[in-house]
């Protein structure tokens, strides 16, 4: 993962439609490379000393987007927990075997609060066949 990009979402959004919640604030991340399916990977937020952010309001969660822009693929963080404990909701088309490629882009919808400058950390982290963690500094 690389390349964060802070942002807002457009109004109308929905985590299912666009990846984010109206007004919510995002981050984009480029794929650099991958080896791995949907299916091989969970997401999660955490601050420097490792506590998982609780987010705040809107519909916070983490999303995939396909090189068009669309959902590929999306999860609700349920309270507001920055932790993904299962796997995704695919949109048609894409399943846990698809290869998770450099033609996507995550988004992190981070809630109402804005989190820039906070030190906070996004971890991708392997299962099944994939073991191991990945992780970006969010601006």
């Amino acid at each position: 993962m690389g390349n964060p990009v802070a942002g807002t979402c457009p109004l109308g959004g929905s985590l299912a439609k666009t990846g984010c919640f109206s007004g919510d604030f995002v981050y984009h991340l480029t794929i650099e490379y991958s080896g791995i399916t949907f299916g091989e990977v969970l997401f999660h937020v955490a601050s420097a000393n490792g506590t998982v952010y609780v987010a705040t309001g809107g519909e916070p969660g983490f999303s995939i987007l396909n090189s068009t822009g669309a959902v590929a693929a999306h999860y609700r963080a349920h309270g507001g927990m920055m932790n993904m404990t299962s796997g995704w909701i695919y949109a048609s088309g894409t399943g846990p075997s698809s290869s998770l490629g450099s033609d996507y882009t995550t988004l992190i919808d981070m809630g109402t609060i804005d989190p820039q400058s906070q030190g906070y950390f996004v971890f991708a982290v392997g299962t099944g066949a994939f073991s191991g963690t990945s992780d970006v500094s969010l601006p």
